[in-house]
């Protein structure tokens, strides 16, 4: 009768133990590989023969965007800033050749400028953006002005999975003084049953 009991009490303790436990730490296996994130795609662009560079502002329809703000940045400083006109066109004059972000609403696009006489024959003879109308953040959609949700944690695991252990902790104690105060009372009735 006792080993039973003992056998008992260890499948309590083993199954509370199991709910317990974060379900990550019990997966077998070696941890999948992070996803290796592409390069960027840089377009190489040639400057016009006055240092200019020419391109234009198009929405994902494939129409010209009146009026859109275009900046063109060199390591996170402004270089040069223009407003396209009704075709969507825009230029950017005195430009220097090298690598910059292109940018225009959301839509960034990395360019390698080139001088008319030294670029490649690859190279587009303007600068084309496709400003994007769709909106890939949460929390605000990237407000500055709207911080995010804040995210609680305590030793890696969140809130939700805290109160999760917490609670199955509890239970676990729980079913242990239960099954201490059965075997008790199995004791007494032994007892009292045995001449």
């Amino acid at each position: 009768m006792t080993r039973l009991r003992t056998l008992r009490f260890a499948m309590v303790v083993t199954a509370g133990l199991g709910v317990a436990a974060p379900q990550c730490l019990l997966h077998a296996g070696e941890k999948p590989a992070a996803a290796k994130k592409a390069a960027p795609k840089v377009a190489d662009v040639s400057l016009t023969q006055n240092g200019a560079l020419a391109g234009a502002v198009v929405s994902e329809a494939g129409k010209p965007v009146d009026g859109a703000i275009v900046t063109l940045t060199k390591e996170g400083k402004a270089v040069a800033k223009t407003t396209t006109n009704a075709q969507g066109k825009f230029a950017l004059a005195s430009v220097k050749s090298g690598s910059y972000e292109l940018k225009a609403g959301q839509t960034t696009r990395l360019v390698r400028l080139w001088n008319a006489d030294v670029a490649p024959p690859a190279s587009a003879p303007k600068a084309t953006l496709v400003m994007d109308s769709t909106v890939r953040a949460q929390n605000g959609y990237n407000d500055p002005n709207c911080p995010p949700e804040p995210y609680y944690e305590a030793g890696g695991l969140d809130f939700i999975s805290l109160a999760t252990v917490g609670v199955a902790t509890a239970g676990l104690a729980v079913g242990i003084v239960n099954q201490a105060d059965l075997n008790d009372l199995n004791d007494k009735i032994d007892d009292l049953g045995s001449p």
